[in-house]
């Protein structure tokens, strides 16, 4: 399946490290490049639904916030992308296991309104996935500084 990137619309990202994802098979590494670069679909055990992330782009004033943010370590820049991104879940549960929901919510950091994920729908991702997720904003960036 190809699939255009756009900078427009929502996209939907599928944890690598999902239960559903089948990292046991012989050409995981490719097909998840494969993924990863839009030219196929996730490789996924056949009968197991996933936790499918809505992430949005993010705003050119946005990348400037982010930037700054970078002085403060790579690691809160990368929880900070996958907070203003994150504007949904599909099959997302809490720690009890029961369906849970993405609220956002606005903060404002100077002349800017932020727009992200609220701490308790941040909280409820495994820090692996969040800074994946974080990853995954910064590269349809393009911003993510190199090390």
């Amino acid at each position: 399946m190809i699939r255009s990137n756009t900078l427009v619309q929502d996209y939907e990202y599928i944890s690598r490290f999902d239960e559903a994802v089948d990292s046991g098979r012989e050409d995981f590494e490719h097909a998840w490049k494969l993924y990863l670069d839009g030219a196929g679909d996730c490789p996924l055990k056949a009968g197991v639904e996933p936790t499918r992330f809505k992430l949005r782009h993010i705003t050119s004033s946005e990348r400037v916030y982010l930037l700054e943010l970078h002085s403060n370590g790579e690691h809160g820049l990368m929880v900070a992308a996958a907070a203003m991104a994150l504007v949904g879940a599909k099959n997302l549960s809490d720690g009890e296991g029961k369906p849970a929901q993405v609220a956002r919510e606005v903060t404002e950091v100077g002349p800017l309104k932020i727009a992200h994920a609220t701490k308790a729908s941040v909280d409820l991702l495994p820090p692996d996935v969040i800074l994946e997720l974080g990853s995954v904003v910064l590269d349809r960036m393009r911003l993510r500084p190199s090390s």
